[in-house]
């Protein structure tokens, strides 16, 4: 059966329709204050790009346009399938900006703290991470190579994401046989 068939079936159900992206690969929103993590955000978009998924981080793939950096960089975030953030001492509106729009948009967040001891954080990272605990589970690290944890982790969540829509694809086919809308398989 091909993914059309199955959105068509989807709505014929009264079934919210699968969204599929054909001929597109997994994208990854990196986020960081833009004076902190230079170093790290190269290198993660490095780790990604070799295992074949793709990543914006601002600093490096921001082209010109009429938008403005604002709109530019919260359009990729909605773009994105995963949101990574960087944290070490502070923060910037626009790295809250870029969280905030993926934790809205039920984008999975990665997040990845910078390990210096508490007492050197701004005030308001401390309380914004202390926010972060109720939602996020993040993991601390100390060098740019502890990073490679991170496409572990988007490794983890895409095959998470496409566990999902099979049993999805297999429920809603389970039902439309059920209701006469499929043949059924022989085996």
């Amino acid at each position: 059966m091909v993914l059309g068939q199955i959105e068509t079936y989807a709505n014929v159900l009264n079934l919210a329709p699968l969204r599929v992206q054909s001929a597109r690969r997994a994208r990854v929103f990196i986020s960081s204050r833009q004076d902190e993590f230079e170093d790290e955000r190269a290198y993660i978009k490095q780790r990604l790009a070799d295992k074949g998924i793709d990543s914006f981080v601002f600093e490096i793939d921001a082209r010109t346009s009429p938008a403005s950096p604002h709109e530019m960089y919260l359009a990729e975030v909605a773009a994105s399938d995963i949101y990574v953030g960087l944290f070490y001492k502070h923060y910037s509106q626009a790295t809250m900006d870029e969280y905030n729009l993926a934790y809205n948009l039920d984008i999975p967040c990665l997040i990845y703290l910078k390990d210096i001891g508490r007492c050197r954080r701004s005030p308001a990272l401390r309380a914004f991470l202390n926010r972060l605990r109720d939602r996020h589970v993040y993991q601390q690290f100390f060098k740019v190579t502890d990073l490679d944890v991170v496409c572990d982790d988007v490794l983890f969540v895409l095959a998470t994401a496409l566990r999902s829509l099979r049993c999805q694809r297999s429920s809603i086919q389970s039902h439309a046989q059920n209701q006469g809308l499929l043949e059924a398989s022989h085996s």
